[in-house]
Formats: C-alpha cells, structure tokens, sequence
C-alpha cells in the first residue's frame, strides 16, 4: 500500500468523524500538557507565587510522576480510539476513558510501557541505532494488546517483533 492510499484511505475513514476526532485530540493535550501547569501554580500558593519560584513544590512534583504514570493508559487507549475509527467500528470520546474501568489492564498497559522503554533503553547502551530499531520492533504491542488482551505484556512485545520484522525501514 502506497502512502498516497494510506491518506486517500484515513481521509475517508475520517469522513464526517473529525469533530470527535480532534475534540479526543484536543482532550488529551490538554490532560498532558495543561494540567500539570495548574496543578504546580495551585500547589505554589497562586500564579504570583508561581511565576517568582525558582523550584517547583515536590507536592507537585509526585503529582506530575502519578499523573504520568495514571496518563499512560488514557494515551493508549486514545491509540486504540483511531485503530477503531480505521476499522471503521462506532467510536466515542468516552470509550477512551472506560480504560479505567477494567484495572488490570490499566496496569498491564502501564507495565508494558515500561518495559518497553526499559528494553529500549537497554538497547540504546549499545548505540543509538539499536535502541531506535528496538523501538520500532516493539510499535505494535499495545495494537496486540488491543486486538488480544489475553496476551502477557511478553507475548505482546515478542508477537510486535514478529510482525515486524521485515517492515522496520517501511514503518520509519
């Protein structure tokens, strides 16, 4: 498949979808990149006090290390929200936050992302270079995870290297 069918194909899958597309879009930036912001001026006693601070608070900084680690699931299920809308399934902005309903796969996501940034980062020791393939060979466990959640966090990661070998230079 050529790039140009890969756009002919998302533009029409996007078709009459790119309210809820961009409005999901739009939410998770603002969960990622506004809401520390918020949390770290509330916790510094006001924006005042924010503004001249020349440290944040460590109340905020735990808060930050929690809301990354609670974000990891929101982002990959907002993954798994555009795979739906490609396979043309019904999508919701509120099916993205269902996520957290079903606990152990909220961790199984969180544990997943760590150590695929772990096996990276292993791999990086090495070089860069490897680290960058590894990072491609592993692009497609959550997409596993989606379609099999009966996978351990290894089978997912040693299924995505499967899949991709061969297609490394194709998807970079």
């Amino acid at each position: 498949m050529s790039i140009s069918e890969i756009k002919r194909k998302a533009r029409s899958v996007l078709k009459g979808k790119w309210g809820v597309a961009v409005q999901l879009t739009l939410l998770i930036y603002l969960i990622n990149t506004l809401l520390p912001y918020f949390v770290e001026v509330f916790l510094s006693g006001g924006f005042s006090n924010w503004w001249y601070q020349e440290e944040a608070p460590i109340a905020s900084d735990i808060f930050n290390l929690i809301l990354a680690l609670a974000i990891i699931p929101l982002t990959i299920s907002s993954y798994w929200f555009f795979l739906s809308l490609a396979r043309n399934e019904s999508v919701s902005v509120g099916k993205v936050f269902s996520i957290y309903k079903d606990g152990a796969t909220s961790f199984k996501l969180i544990g997943a992302s760590f150590l695929m940034g772990l096996f990276v980062f292993l791999w990086s020791l090495l070089l860069v270079i490897p680290g960058i393939i590894k990072s491609l060979s592993y692009s497609q466990t959550f997409f596993i995870l989606k379609d099999h959640p009966e996978y351990s966090v290894f089978e997912a990661i040693t299924e995505s290297k499967k899949r991709m070998k061969g297609y490394k230079w194709k998807y970079f």
